[in-house]
């Protein structure tokens, strides 16, 4: 509606899809882990102990993947 178009932005949004596309290019390697974590926890190859293509991990980073997995055993 016309009438709202003053209260709202008008700004580009990128959306990433973290289960789906594995083709993501990140240069940061913590925006890496990130998604490579949490893409491993979602097809469950994290259990079976074929995902260790990630190194050192931050904590914070490890805070943020259990906020979006909700995985209990990730308590730190």
């Amino acid at each position: 509606d016309e009438r709202f178009t003053a209260c709202f932005h008008d700004y580009k949004m990128n959306l990433i899809e973290i289960t789906g596309n594995t083709s993501y290019n990140f240069n940061e390697e913590d925006v890496h882990n990130l998604f490579y974590i949490c893409r491993s926890i979602y097809d469950q190859s994290i259990y079976e102990g074929t995902s260790n293509h990630f190194g050192l991990v931050k904590s914070t980073v490890l805070k943020v993947v259990k906020t979006l997995t909700d995985v209990e055993w990730l308590d730190l």
